[in-house]
């Protein structure tokens, strides 16, 4: 959408709090993001798992005083925090201890020329392994990302961030050949007897079809920014205009001109 991409990002505009906001899936998620990074900076991976979840707990409240949130907030959240972080905890036991490890990295890459376009991202997770490849992992306290449309290259976030990470976007620690990326849901709904689940859920993409995905991915990117970028030709709004709602849908003022 140009219209949300220009006040978005050129002129800087952002949409008013409702009076009567109510916090959704989102803000949770985006909170537990902010978490679980501060809490891997202090995080002691030898302490026993109740220290390690109450240290996390601990993480919750310190970003809940500076982030002024309502204290009854956070207690509705308290007991979804506890089931994220031992989710955490699950998934962490069953698999290989990374070389090295980076949360929320923040990473910048310049497509070569001719496109000169920069890609920016923020990798939740990144790992090396011993073998030097690397692993950028997705967190999700809400639905995960479909396998065959990851495969398909139809949620490309981790795709886009791997070739980020190739080609040294995410600084030279981090910088390499990518051996799988994973999306990992964090169970933060207590599950019923009737429909007991799993503490935690992964999908992914690694080896032949990973490389074949990234293949994919790249030759988008480029025919995307080659279209937008190096090409003249006007594109009209009306690929838009059917999509209702939105935070600056009123800026197209696409009612008027559909309508008159």
């Amino acid at each position: 959408n140009p219209y949300a991409l220009y006040a978005q990002h050129i002129l800087k505009l952002a949409p008013l709090t409702p009076l009567h906001y109510e916090s959704g899936a989102a803000e949770f998620g985006d909170f537990v993001h902010r978490a679980l990074a501060c809490w891997a900076k202090s995080d002691d991976p030898a302490a026993c798992r109740q220290q390690r979840v109450q240290n996390f707990l601990n993480v919750i409240e310190r970003l809940r005083l500076e982030e002024d949130l309502h204290p009854a907030l956070t207690a509705w959240w308290r007991p979804r925090f506890r089931r994220v972080i031992e989710s955490f905890l699950a998934w962490e036991k069953k698999k290989e201890p990374p070389a090295a490890c980076a949360f929320e990295r923040k990473g910048e890459w310049e497509m070569p020329p001719p496109f000169r376009f920069r890609l920016v991202a923020r990798a939740d997770r990144i790992e090396r392994k011993a073998d030097g490849t690397l692993v950028l992992i997705d967190y999700k306290t809400g639905q995960i990302e479909n396998a065959k449309n990851v495969a398909a290259g139809e949620s490309p976030q981790l795709a886009l961030e791997s070739l980020m990470a190739r080609g040294g976007g995410f600084g030279p620690e981090f910088s390499g050949e990518v051996g799988e990326i994973l999306y990992l849901r964090l169970m933060a709904k207590e599950s019923s007897a009737a429909k007991p689940h799993e503490p935690y859920e992964t999908t992914g993409v690694r080896g032949e079809a990973l490389a074949k995905l990234l293949e994919e991915t790249q030759a988008w990117l480029k025919d995307l920014v080659r279209g937008f970028l190096l090409d003249p030709s006007p594109r009209p709004y009306t690929a838009y205009a059917t999509r209702e709602g939105g935070d600056y849908h009123l800026l197209a003022r696409t009612d008027e001109w559909r309508g008159g």
